[in-house]
């Protein structure tokens, strides 16, 4: 397994809103206890409202503005955010990331307190880049 990892080393995930290389998951690294994505959001999207099933979420802002909504009980926070915002949502709680900017890429770094995500989100890809570089 590797301790040390290139996106170019990975497979990337193509969603109908954008691409995700995870960079720490079990396939690559092993890990038991967490996940990594390098996330882009093409220009004008987002994704759909979802969870995390029991896993807490970290997202930090790199390039772009986008709105991040949270919909927690009868709570729903609703802000825009920008490069250096970083974004936390609880395990299990509804949320959204819209890219405002409707030609220029959004990017954002994804942690995740348990792997599962980078499976669950394989399954809803439209297509897949192999890794560009055999290790």
């Amino acid at each position: 397994m590797k301790r040390i990892v290139n996106k170019d080393n990975v497979e990337n995930q193509i969603f109908s809103w954008g691409q995700i290389y995870w960079l720490c998951e079990p396939r690559y690294t092993d890990t038991k206890s967490m996940e990594f994505g390098f996330i882009t959001i093409n220009g004008g999207e987002g994704h759909d409202i979802h969870t995390h099933d029991g896993a807490d979420e970290i997202l930090y802002v790199v390039e772009g503005e986008g709105v991040q909504t949270i919909y927690e009980k009868d709570n729903v926070t609703k802000q825009d955010v920008k490069p250096g915002d970083l974004i936390y949502i609880p395990a299990d709680v509804e949320h959204s990331t819209f890219n405002k900017s409707k030609t220029e890429k959004m990017v954002l770094i994804g942690v995740y307190q348990k792997p599962g995500t980078a499976a669950a989100l394989r399954e809803t890809a439209v297509d897949f880049e192999p890794p560009k570089v055999e290790v």
